[in-house]
């Protein structure tokens, strides 16, 4: 099942909130109306019942008010009493004992035991409100004592003020309704909008996987968050054209390279398989050429997997101090080579590396300048710091490395016209240095030693203090 779109979910989610918000506007405002209305309703109650508790005898003539069995209860109290009982208000008497004595034509309001209570409290007077429904009609009913063994109960009819919350409520549906209605048309129209640059890029993205060509350019425009994915994606492709590019260029070379090794080594073979009776001297001389083609074979792969695999995941960071890891190479070439390797320290040289790897960008190094130094110089490697940065330097004192050959000695798979056939090797001991110096933040350096000869080494940023 396809899963909805960002587009949709946003147009959705925008909705959701703003239909939320009308409904939760329509029921305040539904609520706040209601209980205005109920307190006006309230303050008339109560400014008819302080005229009865306030008007003594002239309220309500005392001989024509009988409670018990038999009394008149319809008779209507005369004098300032009359003018209690408007037709927008009922009123009754009501004693202690349950006596009541209403106005002819008013219906009778109940009686509640709480309003018994109140009519027989003595002191201050006591209020009570409730809704209450008379002959099908919702009232509001005030019931308030007159101190003296008998209450009034006042109440009003709540008709109007309902078929005005009733309209309220059906003018606030329909005003939410038509709201999220035209809210959910704008989200889906900004959405849209907003979302038009993301889908650009995502079209651009599967032309890309589709077609495979890295050197397609991506749109980067649209709000800021959207441009800078655009420009991160761009990015991305540019690396991976390079690293296309680099893979191109490794295979060439290394099949360019494997195929000297592999050459030489199947003409010994052959030679060694049509020849059997060659004198013991030249077969020897065979098998010395081709395990020395194997050797060289081995490096070659060898030093091929260590930079496809060389990588800044393959072990954790950690303070490492490149004097100790330059007296640990040198003193392993010494013993190798029987050949004087110098370390001279200049300045604070602790950097947060992976040990591993710059252990064997040093020990590459060192292997280079002792492969191009004459067999009786010394090669010295000088470590040192300053500015921020440490610095690791080897010196050898053999030919030197030519002006055209300066700009490529640290790509993969390449040795110099002028070495190629006097040295041995891959090729790749450089590329391996730059390709570990610069995952660690560093950079390689090449330069001339004085008395002839080459500088070759790196800087890398010092390790907080």
């Amino acid at each position: 099942m396809r899963s909805p779109s960002l587009r949709s979910r946003l147009a959705l989610l925008t909705t959701a909130i703003i239909a939320v918000m009308f409904a939760a506007g329509s029921v305040a405002t539904y609520l706040v109306v209601r209980q205005q209305q109920r307190n006006e309703v309230d303050r008339f109650l109560a400014q008819r019942a302080v005229l009865v508790r306030t008007g003594g005898g002239s309220a309500f003539d005392r001989d024509d008010v009988r409670f018990g069995p038999g009394a008149p209860g319809g008779d209507r109290p005369r004098g300032a009493a009359s003018a209690l009982f408007t037709p927008d208000a009922i009123a009754q008497l009501l004693s202690s004992a349950g006596g009541i004595v209403k106005v002819r034509d008013q219906p009778q309001l109940p009686v509640a035991p709480s309003d018994l209570a109140a009519a027989g409290a003595t002191g201050a007077p006591s209020i009570a409100l409730r809704d209450v429904t008379v002959a099908g009609v919702e009232y509001r009913m005030l019931t308030t004592s007159l101190g003296n063994g008998t209450a009034v109960q006042v109440a009003r009819d709540l008709t109007e003020s309902n078929t005005v919350l009733a309209a309220l409520r059906n003018r606030l549906l329909v005003i939410a309704f038509v709201g999220t209605v035209l809210a959910s048309a704008a989200a889906w129209m900004v959405t849209r909008r907003t979302t038009a640059p993301v889908r650009r890029l995502a079209a651009a993205a599967e032309h890309v996987a589709v077609t495979q060509d890295l050197s397609t350019s991506l749109p980067q425009g649209g709000p800021e968050e959207v441009a800078r994915l655009g420009r991160s994606f761009d990015t991305m492709l540019t690396a991976l054209a390079s690293s296309r590019e680099q893979q191109q260029r490794l295979v060439m070379d290394a099949s360019h390279e494997l195929r000297t090794p592999l050459t030489s080594l199947r003409t010994n073979i052959e030679l060694l398989h049509r020849a059997p009776d060659l004198p013991s001297e030249q077969r020897r001389e065979l098998v010395d050429d081709a395990n020395a083609e194997l050797v060289e074979l081995s490096d070659l792969v060898n030093q091929l997997v260590a930079l496809a695999t060389e990588g800044p995941a393959d072990e954790a960071l950690s303070p490492v101090d490149l004097v100790e890891v330059a007296d640990q190479v040198a003193e392993r070439a010494r013993r190798r080579t029987s050949r004087p390797v110098d370390v001279v320290t200049t300045g604070p040289t602790v950097v947060v590396v992976r040990p591993g790897q710059i252990e064997r960008v040093v020990s590459n190094l060192v292997d280079n300048a002792l492969k191009y130094s004459p067999p009786d110089a010394a090669v010295q490697v000088e470590v040192g710091g300053g500015g921020g940065h440490a610095k690791l330097v080897v010196h050898d004192h053999g030919r030197g490395i030519p002006a055209e050959d300066r700009t490529r000695v640290f790509d993969r798979v390449y040795r110099g016209a002028s070495t190629r056939a006097s040295v041995t090797g891959s090729g790749l001991g450089l590329a391996i240095v730059r390709q570990v110096v610069e995952a660690h933040g560093g950079s390689v350096t090449l330069g001339d030693e004085p008395g002839g000869g080459a500088t070759v080494g790196f800087t890398l940023p010092l390790a907080l203090a």
